[in-house]
């Protein structure tokens, strides 16, 4: 959705800081095990699985979940996709009123995999979600999230203190 947002809002904005990088997220599929009619239920494990396309280039992890920042020591190849991915989780945070982005990006080549939708767990008094395995990633947003040249092309507002030094 904020990859559709930013691709078809971009003539408006002006010549983009760079290029717009082909991203997909990975189709994936959940696999049922079901008990066949002829086996005894006490023999039968059974399992579920979630199935993805096997990335044909080498897999990166671009940003973790604990953190909106880029991983460090990535290749100088990468970079530019990864301020991109950046840019991406400061649009959704901004667009949702920041109750929510997604982190965790990793993947090969254009495709991307195993993200983590991060939003308030807590609404109104009542526990939505689970916390999953970050702490305080979305809380700590506005801190950590440093706008490069893709935020101020795209008019959203510098969020922290250190976007200014």
């Amino acid at each position: 959705m904020s990859m559709n947002m930013v691709t078809m809002t971009a003539p408006s904005h002006g010549h983009p800081p760079g290029p717009i990088p082909d991203l997909v997220f990975v189709e994936a599929a959940v696999v049922l095990n079901m008990k066949p009619e002829s086996v005894r239920p006490s023999s039968f494990q059974g399992f579920t699985a979630l199935v993805e396309r096997k990335l044909p280039a080498q897999f990166k992890k671009y940003i973790g979940n604990a953190s909106p920042e880029p991983i460090p020591g990535l290749d100088v190849e990468v970079h530019a996709k990864v301020v991109f991915l950046c840019f991406l989780q400061h649009v959704q945070f901004h667009f949702s009123l920041g109750k929510v982005f997604v982190s965790d990006y990793q993947g090969a080549g254009p495709w991307l995999t195993n993200p983590q939708v991060m939003a308030k767990s807590e609404t109104n008094g009542k526990t939505l979600f689970s916390d999953g395995n970050f702490d305080g990633s979305l809380e700590e947003f506005q801190e950590k999230h440093q706008c490069l040249d893709w935020c101020p092309w795209f008019g959203l507002e510098t969020l922290s203190d250190s976007d200014s030094d």
